[in-house]
């Protein structure tokens, strides 16, 4: 049997069989493949369910957000390990809670659980309040 994920991985590589476009911050374009997306995504599944009646190929705005952030959502949702960090942990949260992926919020969550400090918990409680994290809140108290 073969690897279908190893497959889509190395196609996007190569921007080889894409049929969706993500247009960045930057003003350049992310090539992915649209089931891709649909399967992790409901901003996607929203935005793409009718895709199968065109035969163009969509470019969907993501300038929202920063070029890396988005980046790191697709590659998460291909299976690719991306670093999470504090640094850029508010911003990952707020891709993910607008892109509808749970997944990877949920990854940010046990992040922010697990680095719980006495140096950083009022960023963290102000990250939670943010995105109402309450799993997050409970483990601060």
């Amino acid at each position: 049997m073969s690897d279908i994920a190893m497959k889509f991985r190395s196609s996007l590589d190569v921007e080889e069989y894409c049929d969706v476009e993500l247009k960045l911050k930057s003003g350049s374009l992310l090539k992915c493949h649209s089931v891709v997306l649909l399967m992790n995504s409901d901003f996607f599944r929203g935005r793409l369910q009718s895709r199968w009646t065109t035969k163009e190929t969509p470019t969907i705005d993501c300038t929202m957000f920063p070029d890396d952030i988005v980046e790191h959502l697709v590659k998460f949702m291909y299976g690719i390990h991306c670093p999470l960090h504090m640094s850029n942990i508010h911003d990952t949260i707020q891709c993910c809670d607008y892109f509808g992926a749970s997944e990877l919020l949920d990854k940010c969550v046990q992040l922010l659980i697990d680095g719980i400090s006495c140096d950083n918990v009022f960023t963290i409680l102000l990250i939670s309040e943010s995105f109402s994290l309450l799993s997050v809140k409970k483990q601060m108290f």
